[in-house]
């Protein structure tokens, strides 16, 4: 029985010590959240526009996305043509109904787009994520300035008349030069885009990383100034229990915190009909201002009915 009775004893103790270590947190937390706080202001965090692609990515890789989607689209219209043209004239040869011929015709368009523009936009696209830096390309340059030139030629036709010929040449030609040019920006495009996206992850988790920096810190300092705080409340009421002392007001040494402060808070309550504060109970026990909150909290969930009795 003895040993039996040690025990509970010592659970008591653990359990008492575990809840006041639980008041503790939540007064602290208490502190930060509403006195700390408005004091020094909460980092803020980035927000979604501080951490999208076109912000941090920056002008010069926001045209060369736009080169990219104009590169891949062009050049899709051409190969995805090709391909159609292809697939119906196969598929004519051999008297099939129209819908069938149609079905088919796009699904081999669409096919090969996904096969042949997705495969060196992803090429490219890899590359660049390994790359340190953008890469331009002479060549890509230079097939682009060919290509507005021709355009800028062909487009005043209008006025000039071209023997069959040279007719000819000229517009295959124009047709050759376009595909090449179309299929290498999109490859070199690619590039760029793929290490853009790296610099954009990097900068975004550098971001992040900082701001997790300052909310640790601004926390550390939060608790910090609880701790400050929590000791001059102790040294105040420590005065206070000494004064209580020689008026004669005394605490038995049995009698645990909790109990006696669960006894003050009632007995205040019958006397006022209303709760005391957290100054109010933490300075007539002797104890911190985390260990009153969390009593007097406490003894609200515990003691509703008899709250309500008194307020009446």
């Amino acid at each position: 029985m003895p040993q039996t009775h040690m025990k509970t004893e010592e659970q008591y103790k653990l359990d008492e010590l575990a809840r006041e270590q639980e008041f503790e947190r939540e007064a602290a937390e208490l502190y930060i959240r509403e006195t700390y706080s408005f004091r020094v202001p909460e980092p803020i965090p980035p927000s979604k526009e501080d951490l999208s692609f076109w912000k941090i990515a920056g002008i010069d890789a926001t045209l060369l996305a736009i080169a990219a989607i104009g590169a891949v689209l062009f050049s899709s219209i051409r190969t995805g043509q090709m391909f159609y043209i292809i697939e119906t004239l196969l598929l004519n040869e051999f008297s099939l109904s129209p819908l069938i011929v149609q079905i088919f015709s796009m699904s081999a368009m669409i096919t090969s787009l996904l096969a042949f523009e997705g495969y060196l936009a992803g090429v490219g696209f890899y590359k660049g994520r390994h790359m340190e830096d953008v890469k331009i390309s002479n060549v890509g340059i230079v097939l682009a300035m060919l290509v507005i030139i021709i355009a800028g030629i062909f487009s005043g036709f209008g006025l000039i008349t071209l023997s069959g010929e040279l007719d000819i040449i000229f517009k295959t030609s124009i047709a050759v030069l376009t595909a090449f040019a179309a299929g290498l920006i999109v490859y070199f495009s690619g590039e760029n885009i793929g290490h853009a996206f790296t610099r954009v992850e990097i900068e975004r988790e550098r971001m992040l990383e900082k701001h997790m920096e300052e909310y640790q810190n601004w926390r550390e300092h939060g608790l910090k100034s609880w701790n400050t705080t929590k000791t001059r409340s102790g040294k105040k009421t420590e005065q206070g229990v000494q004064s209580s002392v020689q008026k004669g007001v005394q605490v038995e040494q049995h009698e645990s915190k909790t109990e006696h402060a669960y006894k003050e808070i009632e007995h205040f309550l019958n006397e006022n009909g209303k709760l005391p504060s957290v100054r109010e109970l933490s300075d007539s026990l002797g104890v911190s201002v985390g260990t009153a909150h969390a009593a007097l909290k406490e003894f609200k969930e515990r003691n509703a009915e008899l709250i309500t009795e008194n307020k009446k």
